[in-house]
């Protein structure tokens, strides 16, 4: 402990000096925002709120007085399983002035192939493809109208993709992708070809393969202040994937993080101890939202115990666990049948969890929120 300070009822927003990581979940999905100082942001991902239907960042973002379009800077789908990318179409029309960013590993035929049969029935579940489909649409009619649009970033390996320099009291920023390295994009490609064989004009949900190659991990750094958002990257043993390729690399950014997204909801599959040893600082702030569907569930007690181990400072943004049933409003089942189609009932109470931090004081504390279902994991 020592590292943080919990506050409460705090509804103003970061100052242009702070960097702030909010932490939403578990709805359908988990959506990360971070300010990057300066009044600028960075969405990584799309959770749907399964209660009111409506997007927890763009809502949060309304509440402080920011106008989204503005504001976002960065889009980031860090993969695309259903439960991340699900109403991630929907941030990308309203923030229009906003990069999008995606895995070098949906680069490619196979994948856009794959994309487009989802749009022969848009009405049936198929995993995160049917949300990408929407995705490429939305920039396919903006080129078309002749709007003003920017060009997708690809996220890979050791790559820079945002940057802004100090001026005066503007912090300088630094967004940075850690995967996938070129064998997971290779090995990607490869399961996303067998994938579109196996559908073959049928209608079948198209389910994400596992291990998940695909997935783009984020290092953030403002002022002198870093973060690692870990996405859903899966240590895989080898030395080529997974995270051991990332901790091993010469080309990834410098320098310890304070604060780490807990990849793949704290599953031991995502577990690398030398991430723990030689990228973050001792004893961070560690943050997850909980995953369940039907008596499984993640983190277990086993998963949180070890994340506990290595942290006292560790929070979630709602109970881990099997969650019980509650019945959407009539209104709320409409609103999400006109936009996302369908929707599963996966998880319990949304929680926010908002860290905030000046990056001008050496020293100073962070500050953290818990909100709705939030509380601490340990």
């Amino acid at each position: 402990m020592g590292r943080t300070e919990v506050v409460t009822n705090r509804s103003y927003g970061p100052a242009s000096h702070e960097l702030e990581v909010s932490l939403f979940g578990p709805g359908y999905g988990e959506c990360v925002l971070v300010h990057l100082g300066s009044g600028e942001w960075l969405i990584i991902d799309s959770c749907i709120n399964q209660y009111n239907g409506g997007n927890p960042a763009l809502d949060y973002l309304k509440s402080l007085g920011i106008d989204p379009n503005e504001a976002v800077k960065l889009i980031v789908a860090s993969h695309w399983d259903d439960d991340h990318v699900r109403g991630l179409s929907g941030i990308l029309e309203e923030c229009r002035e906003a990069s999008f960013v995606r895995s070098l590993a949906l680069d490619n035929m196979a994948f856009i192939e794959l994309v487009e049969s989802a749009g022969v029935d848009l009405t049936v579940a198929k995993s995160g493809v049917s949300e990408f489909h929407r995705i490429l649409r939305i920039l396919m009619e903006r080129k078309n109208r002749g709007a003003v649009t920017i060009a997708p970033i690809w996220a890979g390996a050791d790559r820079r993709i945002w940057h802004r320099p100090d001026a005066g009291e503007q912090p300088s920023a630094e967004v940075w992708s850690l995967s996938p390295s070129d064998e997971s994009v290779t090995r990607s490609l490869q399961s996303i070809r067998v994938l579109l064989a196996e559908q073959s004009g049928t209608k079948k949900v198209i389910k994400a393969p596992r291990p998940n190659h695909a997935t783009t991990v984020i290092w953030v750094t403002v002022g002198n202040v870093s973060v690692l958002l870990g996405g859903d990257l899966e240590e895989t043993g080898g030395p080529n994937t997974g995270w051991t390729v990332i901790v091993e690399s010469p080309g990834r950014p410098r320098g310890l993080a304070e604060v780490l997204k807990v990849p793949h909801h704290g599953s031991a599959d995502a577990d690398q101890p030398r991430v723990w040893d030689d990228m973050l600082v001792r004893q961070p702030i560690a943050v997850l939202a909980p995953w369940s569907r039907g008596s499984h569930y993640l983190p277990t007690d086993t998963d949180r115990r070890r994340i506990c181990s290595r942290t006292d400072d560790a929070y979630t943004t709602s109970k881990p666990g099997r969650p019980s049933r509650r019945k959407r409003p009539r209104t709320v089942d409409k609103t999400i049948n006109e936009t996302v189609r369908r929707i599963h009932n996966l998880n319990g109470p949304m929680g926010h969890i908002q860290l905030r931090r000046s990056v001008g004081e050496p020293s100073a504390l962070w500050t953290v929120q818990l909100m709705g279902a939030a509380r601490r994991l340990c």
